[in-house]
């Protein structure tokens, strides 16, 4: 029986780990806001009176250690979802 070789991606050129991960979290944040609209009877007006007050709990698993948290934090603070001081906290 043959061994699995595990393979590794390259990331595109001049992306980094944290672009990557900015543009995926960007993207779902988006489509959530894009659903929200489209999917409620009153979505628009839903979203214009609390989409500001919307609080976000991002999680990641157990293992996750300092260096693996900072990479999520300045990808979204990249993405534009928290400022830095929100992304601390």
């Amino acid at each position: 029986m043959e061994a699995k070789k595990h393979m590794t991606a390259e990331l595109p050129k001049g992306k980094t780990i944290v672009d990557l991960f900015a543009d995926f979290v960007r993207y779902l944040f988006n489509s959530t806001i894009a659903h929200i609209k489209e999917i409620e009877p009153a979505g628009e007006l839903l979203w214009g009176n609390f989409g500001l007050t919307v609080e976000l709990d991002l999680t990641h698993p157990n293992g996750w250690e300092g260096q693996q948290q900072e990479v999520m934090r300045k990808a979204v603070i990249q993405a534009g979802i928290f400022d830095v001081e929100e992304a601390r906290s």
